[in-house]
């Protein structure tokens, strides 16, 4: 066993879902199962490492906990249960702390690739008719949530920094240097811009150059300082 995860289900069928799953994950996976919440809350507060939890949604309070509940543990990481929901509702358990979202359809495979991608505070969904649509816009909320406390946080220094930048680079380098100073990969901001993974390598081929830096965390060191 390499990886802990916590599992809170109350709904039959999710139940169901996650224990049929969890046949094929438990040579992967500890699977710390909890019956209520107060248990699930009790295990999380004595570990300050990163957490990952796959937890039922269907009753609404518990994505309401997600948030109200559980707002300061920033090293949760909750993967949320249930059954189908269209990109609004979702968009909804996003707001609630919900990292990636799992319908009772989905696969075991699902669940491997979503743990990978809460690891990396990254969104994930194993319905590809939505799942672009998700990322877009999570994404895009969670830009201007940075670049507004940013601002809020340092306005003057700031402004005196993008002034530079802005004066280096092109439009289009500029979009994308703020973009790879959020941690985004080459693959999203080619989603979010309407471009190629490729352009936007050159891209940030060209920001590196023309900026004098080697990587993204000394490109984020200039976009921040």
């Amino acid at each position: 066993m390499n990886s802990f995860i916590n599992v809170y289900c109350k709904e039959k069928i999710i139940i169901d879902w996650f224990n049929k799953v969890k046949e094929d994950l438990d040579k992967v996976y500890n699977f710390n199962i909890h019956k209520n919440i107060n248990s699930l809350k009790n295990e999380l507060e004595i570990k300050h490492k990163l957490s990952i939890v796959i937890i039922d949604i269907e009753n609404v309070s518990y994505s309401l906990f997600t948030k109200a509940y559980f707002n300061d543990y920033n090293h949760i990481k909750f993967i949320g249960v249930g059954y189908k929901k269209s990109a609004e509702k979702i968009l909804d358990l996003f707001e609630n702390n919900i990292i990636s979202y799992m319908s009772v359809e989905d696969s075991g495979l699902g669940l491997v690739k979503a743990i990978n991608s809460a690891r990396k505070g990254k969104p994930f969904l194993f319905d590809d008719e939505t799942n672009d649509f998700i990322i877009k816009t999570y994404l895009k909320s969670i830009i201007l949530k940075n670049k507004k406390d940013s601002e809020i946080s340092d306005e003057k220094h700031t402004n005196n920094n993008n002034s530079e930048i802005i004066k280096a680079l092109t439009v289009k380098e500029n979009k994308v240097s703020s973009l790879l100073s959020q941690g985004l990969s080459y693959k999203e901001i080619a989603s979010l811009l309407g471009v190629t993974t490729f352009a936007i390598n050159q891209n940030a081929k060209s920001i590196f150059k023309k900026l004098n830096v080697r990587s993204r965390s000394e490109l984020s060191y200039r976009m921040l300082n």
